[in-house]
């Protein structure tokens, strides 16, 4: 039997089955689970939020969570060391204990990767969170680290000097929708859908640019757009009026189920500046839709040329090119476009949440390894 502890925010909520969180909640939230249905593991979640949120083979211990107090620690570290726990595992806190599990870029990343006025900015006003974190990581540099990408892997490589060994690179999941693939049918026009929630970083901008050069160039499609801020983006809503596409631009509030949006696209785009991973890929892939995946998300490491589209992100030509490449295949190859779905049905079948959390638990008492 493994003592397992899991160092956490916010999360009983997610596990009880609040409202829908971030990825890096949404990835601690699904291994919990998978902990707790594990014969041969007996865990522990250390959480500051009520603790009678009732998790099924779960012992949840509250402790009043305290930003930049280590004080937070300390009170872990005493039950840690009297109870002797096999693996202690942080996720979504800026403290780092024992192993850190890494599901974002950190703050130094973020903003050595943003616009000069943007990095000017957070220099200014978020300098305490900056040295905060490289605080946290000077401390920590001894401690094992699970990263969900290559990509976050070398970011804390460069920015914290963290050894290369101490991190294990672990890819998050998606959960099984179909046993076999869905009929893929052809549209008169292809159909792109992208999760923008109307952010710079997620690249929504940035994509109805591109998707208005390639309208002006004489190719259809169609848009869904989920952006919950759009009726106060006027740069989102003049991209649409000046290139003429409000009849194929269809804006979504957020969703709280995802099953219509994944179904009734054909191709899902992630156009984002920096993306830690980016499960909206996996789980377009488990309806067997094939992605266009920004260079800079950490997703674009499981994508090759026969389940989905990688695109440089810096380079706006090959952007253009990718989506014109894809509506070229869907409109004249649909039997390509339809490998393409079976392919990418395929990759999210392997990605499952069990063997994720099993390879957690070998990361947390092995060395540095891509699983």
């Amino acid at each position: 039997m493994k003592k397992v502890a899991i160092v956490a925010k916010n999360i009983c909520q997610v596990i009880a089955g609040g409202a829908q969180y971030g990825g890096g909640i949404v990835v601690t939230g699904n291994l919990i689970r998978e902990f707790a249905g594990m014969k041969d593991v007996d865990l522990t979640v250390f959480t500051e939020i009520d603790s009678s949120v009732p998790i099924n083979n779960v012992r949840v211990i509250e402790i009043p969570y305290r930003y930049r107090n280590d004080s937070y620690i300390d009170e872990i570290d005493k039950i840690v060391e009297k109870e002797k726990f096999d693996i202690v595992l942080t996720a979504n806190i800026p403290q780092l204990y024992r192993t850190g599990l890494l599901q974002c870029h950190s703050p130094q990343y973020k903003c050595n990767n943003v616009p000069f006025f943007s990095r000017i900015f957070r220099n200014i006003f978020g300098h305490k969170k900056l040295a905060f974190s490289k605080k946290c990581f000077k401390c920590a540099k001894d401690c094992r680290f699970i990263a969900v990408s290559e990509i976050i892997k070398k970011d804390y490589q460069e920015n914290f000097g963290i050894p290369s060994e101490n991190i294990r690179v672990v890819y998050p999941a998606c959960t099984k929708i179909f046993d076999t693939l869905p009929e893929i049918k052809k549209n008169a026009n292809i159909t792109f859908g992208i999760v923008a929630n109307s952010s710079f970083n997620k690249g929504g901008h940035l994509l109805l640019f591109v998707l208005g050069l390639v309208k002006l160039c004489g190719y259809k499609f169609n848009v869904k757009i989920i952006a919950p801020r759009y009726k106060r983006d006027l740069v989102m809503q003049g991209l649409v009026n000046i290139f003429g596409m409000s009849k194929c631009v269809e804006v979504l509030p957020k969703q709280s189920d995802m099953k219509e949006f994944y179904s009734t696209i054909d191709v899902l785009i992630l156009p984002s500046i920096h993306e830690a991973f980016g499960l909206v890929v996996l789980e377009a892939m488990a309806y067997g839709k094939p992605c266009i995946v920004s260079s800079n998300a950490g997703v674009s490491e499981i994508i090759n040329s026969q389940n989905g589209f990688v695109f440089n992100r810096g380079k706006l030509s090959d952007f253009i090119q990718t989506i014109i490449r894809v509506i070229k295949i869907y409109n004249n190859e649909f039997s390509i476009y339809q490998n393409y779905c079976m392919k990418a049905f395929e990759t999210s079948g392997i990605y499952s949440w069990e063997r994720f959390a099993n390879n957690i638990l070998d990361s947390c008492l092995a060395g540095s390894k891509k699983v």
